[in-house]
């Protein structure tokens, strides 16, 4: 699980600088910066900022954050069938 990276990627997709971000939900961009790049991990309420401040829900915040060894092996090719499609469906709706 990347949280780091999927933070890092949302804001990107929102077209935003880090600092704008840190702004948005009262943080130095120091910190936002050591968030996105996994030496600070986020307090729930950091989070839920930055659902909120990206119109994102924190459910794809973690989608994001998944990949292949989060998944059990005997659900290994559901996952990969079913990542694109919901990542398509994902990236419509940010």
């Amino acid at each position: 699980m990347n949280l780091p990276a999927a933070i890092k990627e949302i804001r990107q997709k929102k077209g935003m600088k880090q600092y704008e971000a840190a702004d948005g939900i009262g943080i130095t961009q120091t910190y936002m910066s050591q968030i996105e790049s996994g030496q600070k991990v986020p307090s729930v309420e950091v989070l839920q900022k930055l659902a909120k401040f990206y119109k994102t829900p924190i459910a794809i915040m973690l989608w994001f954050s998944l990949d292949e060894k989060d998944i059990a092996k005997n659900k290994l090719n559901a996952y990969r069938e079913l990542r694109p499609v919901v990542d398509s469906m994902i990236n419509n709706f940010i």
